[in-house]
């Protein structure tokens, strides 16, 4: 027992290791300029390659925005068209059939028009801030 006691506390090669340990963890929470700039320049470098990764899809991307808005857009106007007519002519049939696509506008269309159109143009954001992030970090020289 009391020779566990004295490797323990003894200054041998164990405790050289841990305080060299616990060193290199220290160093490694601060960045200096040059780890930032390396560690921005990589993200930078992994921007572009996914870039060119997913640059056929933005076809595909675009095709999908667009039937999306296009299903939105002409059920919004059958909606208002349908039940202008059952307002203003008093037809209980045009009404009803506005019910039902307010209904699928509300549970099926809507939110898949938000989804489809949040992820068509968020990818377009997120490239812009990137691409102002670039320029920023570039300004320098």
């Amino acid at each position: 027992m009391w020779k566990a006691l004295k490797t323990m506390f003894a200054a041998g090669e164990n405790s050289g290791q841990i305080i060299q340990g616990a060193m290199k963890g220290i160093d490694a929470l601060v960045f200096t300029e040059e780890e930032q700039a390396g560690v921005r320049q990589a993200s930078i470098k992994a921007w572009i390659a996914y870039l060119q990764a997913t640059l056929p899809m933005n076809v595909s991307r675009r095709f999908i925005a667009i039937t999306i808005t296009l299903l939105f857009s002409l059920n919004f106007i059958a909606f208002l068209l349908f039940s202008g007519m059952g307002v203003l002519l008093n037809w209980v049939e045009a009404a009803k059939f506005a019910e039902i696509l307010l209904t699928s506008l509300q549970t099926v269309i809507g939110p898949l028009f938000g989804l489809v159109a949040g992820f068509y143009f968020w990818k377009g954001v997120k490239d812009k801030q990137s691409l102002g992030k670039f320029n920023e970090g570039n300004s320098n020289g």
